[in-house]
């Protein structure tokens, strides 16, 4: 007894944990691992633990109990209120069934009646080491005469040795067969050893052997139904015994599938049942409607498969049958009418699954959303009616404003993201963003508990920013016929923003066609400086061409904030990359780009360099000054670069250039003079005239009369009256 009263203490302390704490909790876990313990413990001493509860007295391995503590009155209570006739435990019990055990003692006894009653929660459950009581119990007083109209059957728990002994047989009995199906005759000398006899077999007798028949794998237990067409003929008793349990066991296997999710393993019982319906109890029927949850269902999903089109359109539309299928058979069924243009039958069963979404109770809507998420995709392919199309957009709008489940509400969204997602693909942009802004005003007066809705949009528009929605957008642009094609769908892109810079940058890094490139770069043009602190990023991207169309797209949409970030592209190892990146620096920077851009001059490829002086022309600076005339005067230098620098003090337009080009245009020596390459000092002599200063051309008019004839005397001059 003070074992038992311990065990009750735990498992009531265990109901407690899960129900103050959830069963991830530290002291769920340790409240159930305590109870776990007990329990091991218990049938290390017997084979199973059997609690009841009958006329609200408890009884434990069919001896009655006083409810002496509150823990035996409270677990007596539990059983009672919820119509429990009792648990009975076997060995090998895991925690995970522990702990389903204990769910259904802390669930509300409606709830439970709302799910159908404790036979059929159990046996979706599909326990393998508990299952209900089947025996009913009553105490037995002095004096009570036996009279009662409707009295309990009495019945003595099963001994060890009668469930070892039936156990063995079968085990036997099962591994002997070799695939065969078995003989159950081999059972009939044990039935006879153990009392067995051609009357009707007792709750005592049944129990043992019931309790042998559950230990065993699925696989046996199908084995064993198999051969119920062998079952002895003598003695009766077991014959009885044997068809008063195979609906218990059948729906056990289906049961445990079942709740298991292993419905492609339920093939062998599909079999079983289709072979011979004959040998099957009357009552069968009645057991897998009532107690197997799921299993009725499931056969009733076999039956619909060996239908024809026609029969099965009669049934979902008479019948109701649409909502017994499974998700997969409801979808293959409205995909072939819809493939076999049976159109006004495919739209009416629509317009069955769109008003099931409006429905209160969420056990009805769950399976009409999934529904509509399977049929969403069919906007592409093979495509939907205009009307059904229609229907089903504006059906999955409303819902998502007023689902109130976040799991439903989840099932929607993803729909609608298939849908939009097809209405892209097919270049209806402008119907999207209107179907987008719909869904904005849907979010903008949400309840405080439903921002999950949000985040629901959210997702929508990372769907349609993603790279491959994308891509079909651009395809859509090109086959579009519009003089202007880049304006029609650029509002597209400014809806969804950031993300769809981002990816449209991820998809110009990776498009090797040179007419799709530019038309990615036309539109992160198109969104300015939402644009900008993406393609910032891509300047890191190892791909030499990435990079250099971020910097041109940086150098028309940036600032100057950028410079720091440009430089460092400065030394990259590609000169394309190098070129772009001056040309960015200095048209961001203005005169802040001069001083890095004097930095790399002299130590960088030459393209570079005429890249470098190009944009010292354009900045106008006369910080650039020492960094030119340092190259203009370099006798190393090429001439092609030395010439370009000549030009660019020029086009500086600064006095303080006339010294240097004084240097490069005079001929040193008294007797045998030497000059600068004619080349260079005709450039010098054009960037006098450019200056166009009194002083300039005064300049230039002194080295003309200084010239030998001819030479570059006569173009001096000529250049002179030019500027004049």
């Amino acid at each position: 007894m003070s074992d038992l009263a311990a065990l009750a203490q735990t498992l009531q302390m265990a109901l407690k944990a899960l129900t103050m704490y959830t069963e991830a909790h530290p002291r769920s876990q340790e409240a159930l691992q305590t109870l776990g313990s007990q329990v091991e413990a218990w049938l290390g001493r017997q084979p199973h633990l059997h609690l009841a509860t009958s006329a609200g007295r408890l009884f434990v391995d069919g001896a009655p109990v006083e409810a002496n503590t509150l823990h035996l009155t409270a677990l007596q209570r539990q059983l009672s209120e919820r119509q429990i006739s009792g648990f009975v435990i076997q060995r090998g019990v895991q925690a995970d069934e522990l702990l389903a055990m204990l769910r259904l003692l802390i669930l509300k006894p409606s709830r439970l009646e709302e799910q159908g009653g404790i036979a059929q929660v159990m046996a979706g459950l599909g326990l393998q080491h508990i299952s209900l009581s089947q025996t009913q119990y009553r105490e037995v007083r002095d004096g009570d005469t036996g009279n009662d109209p409707d009295p309990a059957p009495q019945a003595e728990p099963p001994t060890v040795s009668e469930i070892q002994r039936w156990q063995e047989a079968l085990e036997a009995l099962l591994r002997e067969r070799q695939g065969l199906t078995p003989d159950l005759g081999f059972l009939a000398p044990v039935a006879l050893g153990l009392g067995w006899s051609d009357a009707p077999p007792t709750p005592t007798q049944v129990e043992p052997l019931r309790s042998a028949l559950t230990t065993l794998p699925g696989d046996d237990q199908l084995a064993f139904l198999a051969s119920l067409d062998q079952a002895p003929a003598r003695p009766a008793s077991l014959g009885m015994a044997i068809r008063m349990l195979a609906p218990e066991i059948l729906g056990r296997v289906a049961g445990s599938l079942l709740g298991a999710g292993e419905r492609a393993n339920l093939g062998p019982l599909a079999h079983l049942l289709a072979s011979d319906p004959s040998q099957w109890p009357a009552g069968l029927g009645a057991h897998l409607k009532e107690g197997t949850a799921g299993l009725q269902a499931w056969l009733e999903q076999m039956d619909w498969a060996r239908q024809t089109l026609e029969e099965k359109l009669r049934r979902a539309m008479e019948e109701d049958a649409l909502w017994n299928l499974t998700l997969e058979q409801r979808l293959a069924f409205l995909r072939e009418l819809l493939e076999q243009g049976r159109t006004e039958a495919f739209l009416n069963l629509l317009d069955q699954v769109l008003r099931r979404l409006t429905l209160d109770d969420p056990a009805l809507r769950a399976p009409a959303a999934s529904t509509a998420a399977g049929i969403a995709p069919w906007i592409r392919d093979p495509g939907l009616p205009r009307e059904g199309e229609g229907a089903l957009i504006e059906a999955l709008v409303a819902h998502f404003g007023w689902e109130s489940i976040a799991g439903i509400h989840q099932t929607c969204r993803q729909a609608l993201g298939m849908v939009l997602g097809g209405l892209v693909a097919r270049g209806e942009l402008g119907f999207t963003l209107d179907l987008l802004r719909d869904l904005d005003g849907l979010c903008a007066f949400l309840e405080a508990n439903q921002t999950w809705k949000r985040e629901a949009l959210q997702d929508i528009r990372s769907h349609l920013a993603s790279p491959a929605s994308l891509k079909e957008v651009v395809d859509a642009c090109q086959r579009s016929d519009a003089p202007n094609p880049i304006q029609e769908i650029l509002p597209f892109f400014e809806a969804l923003g950031e993300p769809a810079a981002r990816n449209l940058s991820e998809l110009l890094a990776e498009e090797p066609d040179r007419k799709r490139r530019g038309l990615l770069m036309d539109l992160l043009r198109g969104l300015g400086s939402v644009a900008v602190p993406v393609l910032k990023e891509g300047l890191a991207n190892p791909a030499w061409y990435a990079v250099r169309n971020t910097l041109n797209l940086l150098s028309e949409l940036g600032d100057a904030s950028l410079l720091e970030a440009i430089k460092g592209s400065l030394t990259h190892n590609d000169g394309r990359v190098r070129r772009a990146a001056v040309r960015a620096l200095w048209k961001l920077g203005g005169p802040a780009a001069i001083p890095p851009l004097a930095n790399l001059l002299p130590r960088t490829d030459p393209e570079t360099q005429m890249e470098i002086l190009f944009g010292f022309g354009q900045v106008h600076h006369s910080s650039a000054l020492p960094a030119l005339a340092e190259l203009a005067q370099n006798a190393q230098a090429p001439l092609r670069l030395r010439t370009k620098a000549v030009e660019t003090l020029g086009v500086l337009g600064d006095a303080s250039a006339l010294p240097i080009l004084a240097e490069v245009l005079k001929r040193k020596g008294r007797i045998f003079t030497t000059s600068e390459p004619s080349e260079l000092r005709i450039a010098a002599a054009h960037s006098l005239v450019a200056l166009g200063s009194p002083e300039s051309l005064q300049m230039l008019k002194a080295f003309a009369d200084d010239e030998p004839r001819g030479g570059e005397r006569d173009t001096f001059r000529a250049l002179l009256e030019r500027g004049r």
